[in-house]
């Protein structure tokens, strides 16, 4: 009675679940899964199982590519494009500790990494990169001494202005007096400086 009971009050999870492992979702992403989209789970992943490589910690986009498979989704679907391109981004610039990429590196990565080789794949990359500009989803700038334009994450991007405008030579912070007209090279610092105030 307590087991019937308990897949009553948890039916529609179990059977989401066993159709989410029909589809290709490994046991261990389930649970995550379901907390993620609990009820449309099953309708999210069928529209786009590339959606999972953002939402679920240590999802990737080989596990993706085999739910799509499933699906029958082609490995040149602008869905598993567009996810590659965006992992792309953040493995080879967040991963790296860097903050932005050439438009050039970020295609030909994207190229790379998906394992598209064909012309009309490497025009859907070009155009599913577009696509992802226009949305506002990456950004793209022209930085002095850069063959090319760089591609940014839009958040990245504005936190680096708000840096660039605290610290920057058009800075409206006053300098802590203290440092004023002191080389960081020829200056030593005592033991026991004196402790200055900033203001």
């Amino acid at each position: 009675e307590h087991l019937v009971k308990s897949w009553s009050e948890k039916r529609e999870e179990n059977v989401a679940k066993a159709n989410l492992i029909a589809l290709g979702v490994p046991a261990k992403s389930l649970e995550p899964v379901w907390k993620a989209f609990n009820r449309f789970a099953v309708d999210t992943i069928k529209n786009n199982p590339y959606v999972l490589v953002d939402t679920i910690d240590g999802f990737s986009v080989g596990d993706a590519d085999k739910i799509a498979k499933t699906l029958k989704i082609s490995d040149s679907d602008p869905r598993r494009i567009a996810c590659g391109v965006m992992n792309t981004m953040k493995r080879e610039v967040i991963g790296n500790g860097h903050t932005w990429i050439t438009l050039r590196k970020l295609k030909a990565e994207t190229v790379r990494c998906l394992q598209i080789g064909r012309a009309g794949d490497h025009q859907k990359a070009a155009d599913t990169l577009d696509s992802l500009l226009e949305k506002g989803r990456l950004k793209t700038l022209e930085l002095a001494g850069i063959n090319g334009e760089i591609v940014c994450d839009p958040e990245l991007l504005s936190h680096e202005k708000k840096f660039e405008a605290a610290f920057g030579p058009h800075a409206r912070e006053q300098a802590n007096p203290y440092f004023a007209g002191k080389s960081l090279v020829t200056e030593r610092l005592t033991e026991n400086p004196p402790v200055v105030p900033y203001k």
